[in-house]
């Protein structure tokens, strides 16, 4: 996982850090880091990308309702 660019989604998205370790940021101003492990849920349309790849990283993404271009 490379990406460090900011992204908002029209759904939900609940996220699991499975390896690794990434800082995140928000919209708001606010970051957090997370390690493998770590859950973490953005609403619908809230700004949040990755600011830091401390390690090479995988996410498992789920999204709430289902994203549409992944149909």
């Amino acid at each position: 996982l490379l990406r460090k660019d900011v992204v908002n989604y029209k759904v939900n998205s609940a996220q699991v850090l499975i390896k690794g370790k990434l800082k995140f940021i928000k919209g708001d101003g606010t970051s957090f880091i997370a390690n493998a492990g770590t859950s973490y849920l953005f609403d619908s349309n809230e700004v949040h990308g990755i600011d830091e790849v401390y390690e090479p990283s995988e996410v498992i993404e789920c999204f709430t309702p289902m994203r549409p271009e992944y149909i």
